[in-house]
C-alpha cells in the first residue's frame, strides 16, 4: 500500500504516458473487478487511479480518469468531493469542465464550494464569464458565501474581456454583500483601468485606498507607473516613483525598468541614465531586460558608443545579452556602414547569440 501511495504522489512514470489506448481502457474493468471483490479500499483505489492518469496531463489519461469517474458512478461507491474537485480541476477547457459538472450534478451530487471555484476560474481563463455569472447564481442558490477572492476572479476575467462597465459594477458591488475588496483586487481594478486607457481613474483609485484603510503597496504603483508610460506621461510616472520613497516603499527592478523604457521610448536618454544610476544608489541590481532597454534606446539615438559601454558593463556584471540585445547592437553598427566592426563583433559573440 506505501508504494502505490508514493507512486501516485509523484510524477507518474514513463511507461504511463506510453499505454496504448486499449491498455487505458482495460483499467476501468480492472477496477470494476477491484469493486466486487473489495469495496472497502475501492474508493481508495480509484482515486488514486485518477490522480495518476489526472497527473499525465494528455487527453489520454483523462478520458481513463473520466473512465473511472463513470465506472464509480454504475456502483454502489460514489466518489468523494475530493475525487471530483481533483478531476475537475485538470480538464482545461471549458466545455468539457461544465460537461463534466453537469454530470455531476445529474448523478445526484452536490457540488461544494471548491467545485464551483474551479468552474468559475476555468471559465474567466477562457473568458467565458457569461457562463461565470450562471455560476454565481448557482454558488448563491446553495447558500454559500461569495468571497473577495471569487469576484476579484471574475473582476479580472471581465477586465480581459473588454467588459469595463460590468468588472466596475462587480467592484462596487462587493459592499452590498459587505465585503472589503483587498489590495490584490485593487491591483485587478487598476490594472484593468489602465489596460482600458483610463490611466487618470486608476490614479484616483490609488488615492481611494488610503482611505479604505488599504495601502498601496510596490504592485499597485508598479501597474500605475507602466500604465501612464504607456500612455506617454513619463513625468507623471516619476511623480509616482518619488510616492513610493515618501510612503516607505522601495522600487524594485520592475518599477526601474519600467520608468527607463518609458524614457527611452520618448528619446529622453539622460533621465534614463539617471534612474540606472539610481538604481545603484539604493542597491537595485539591474538586470539584462534593464540594459537592453538602455542600450536600444542609444541605439536608436546613434549613441553606439555609449550602448558599447553598456554592453561591457553587462559582461562585467556576469549578465548574458540575449539575442534581442545583439541583434540591436548589429543592426545599428551596420546602419552607421560599420560592417566590419558588426562582423567583428559577430565572431566575437558567436557563441553567445547565435
Amino acid at each position: 500500500m506505501a508504494t502505490s501511495t508514493v507512486f501516485c504522489n509523484s510524477s507518474p512514470p514513463t511507461f504511463l504516458h506510453s499505454l496504448s489506448s486499449k491498455a487505458l481502457h482495460s483499467s476501468s474493468s480492472v477496477v470494476e473487478r477491484r469493486i466486487d471483490s473489495d469495496t472497502v479500499s475501492a474508493r481508495r483505489v480509484i482515486k488514486r487511479r485518477i490522480q495518476c492518469f489526472c497527473q499525465m496531463r494528455t487527453n489520454g489519461g483523462l478520458e481513463e480518469a473520466f473512465s473511472l469517474f463513470k465506472v464509480m458512478l454504475k456502483s454502489s461507491i460514489k466518489p468523494s468531493l475530493s475525487t471530483l474537485n481533483l478531476l475537475l480541476g485538470s480538464f482545461k477547457r471549458p466545455d468539457q469542465a461544465l460537461s463534466l459538472y453537469k454530470t455531476i450534478v445529474g448523478a445526484g451530487i452536490s457540488p461544494d464550494i471548491q467545485m464551483l471555484h474551479t468552474l468559475v476560474k476555468c471559465f474567466c481563463q477562457f473568458q467565458r464569464t457569461h457562463w461565470v455569472l450562471g455560476a454565481i447564481g448557482t454558488i448563491q442558490k446553495l447558500g454559500y458565501p461569495l468571497s473577495v477572492i471569487l469576484l476579484t476572479m471574475v473582476m479580472k476575467g471581465l477586465w480581459n474581456e473588454g467588459r469595463v462597465a460590468r468588472a466596475i459594477e462587480i467592484f462596487h458591488g462587493m459592499e452590498s454583500y459587505k465585503l472589503l475588496p483587498d489590495i490584490y483586487t485593487f491591483n485587478t481594478r487598476i490594472n484593468g483601468l489602465c489596460k482600458a486607457h483610463k490611466v487618470e481613474e486608476a490614479i484616483a483609485l490609488l488615492k481611494e485606498m488610503g482611505r479604505r484603510v488599504c495601502q498601496p503597496n510596490s504592485m499597485n504603483y508598479n501597474i500605475l507607473m507602466n500604465g501612464l508610460c504607456k500612455e506617454g506621461q513619463t513625468e507623471d510616472a516619476m511623480h509616482l516613483l518619488q510616492k513610493m520613497y515618501h510612503n516607505g516603499l522601495n522600487p524594485d527592478v520592475f518599477a526601474f525598468n519600467t520608468l527607463i523604457n518609458g524614457f527611452c521610448k520618448a528619446h529622453k536618454m539622460e533621465e534614463g541614465l539617471a534612474l540606472h544610476k539610481e538604481m545603484g544608489k539604493i542597491g537595485c541590481k539591474p538586470n539584462v531586460v534593464t540594459y537592453s532597454t538602455l542600450i536600444n534606446g542609444f541605439c536608436k539615438g546613434e549613441r553606439i558608443k555609449e550602448a558599447m559601454s553598456f554592453l561591457e558593463e553587462m559582461y562585467h556584471n556576469g549578465l548574458k545579452p540575449d539575442v534581442v540585445t545583439y541583434s540591436t547592437l548589429i543592426n545599428a553598427l551596420c546602419k552607421r556602414n560599420k560592417v566590419e566592426v558588426a562582423l567583428g563583433f559577430t565572431q566575437r559573440n558567436g557563441d553567445d547569440w547565435m
